[in-house]
């Protein structure tokens, strides 16, 4: 799985990342949202993601068919990654599901990732939110410019 966008942005995921995210999908009218962290590598110039692992949902989280509620359980994890890399392996954004087809994002969707960028601690200038819908898995782009927090969604090349 592949997006890219302005500015020469290229977002990768590895095999085994894709392979999660989509046994997360709410095939079923019986499963509830699933989510977590996104973790993986930045290229120097910044503009290259590679997400190289994620968090999966956990015991503390909270979910219903239509919301997901992250505990704080992936930060840490995030962090211990983070630790036991040597600061290679990074938080670069979060990922959550969506019972439709086709996802984008809630009111709620949007005041988590604005607060996720507003007040976590990341590197580069951007986070990453992905969205796995039954069908499609749609990604967007967020960061904060002179307190203006702006998402753009990016376009899926493969």
């Amino acid at each position: 799985m592949r997006f890219t966008g302005a500015r020469g942005i290229d977002i990768r995921f590895s095999d085994s990342v894709v392979g999660k995210l989509h046994g997360f999908k709410q095939v079923s009218k019986g499963q509830n949202e699933s989510g977590g962290i996104l973790l993986g590598k930045i290229s120097a110039c910044m503009s290259a993601y590679l997400i190289e692992e994620i968090t999966e949902p956990m015991s503390s989280d909270r979910s219903t068919r239509n919301t997901f509620y992250r505990s704080s359980a992936h930060q840490e994890m995030a962090y211990s990654r983070w630790q036991e890399s040597n600061g290679y392996c990074l938080y670069l954004g979060l990922w959550h599901t969506h019972p439709e087809p086709n996802p984008k994002p809630s009111s709620a969707d949007r005041k988590d990732w604005t607060k996720a960028i507003n007040l976590g601690r990341y590197e580069g200038d951007s986070l990453l939110f992905i969205i796995v819908g039954t069908k499609k898995t749609s990604c967007w782009l967020g960061r904060c410019v002179e307190n203006e927090t702006t998402f753009v969604k990016l376009k899926q090349v493969d």
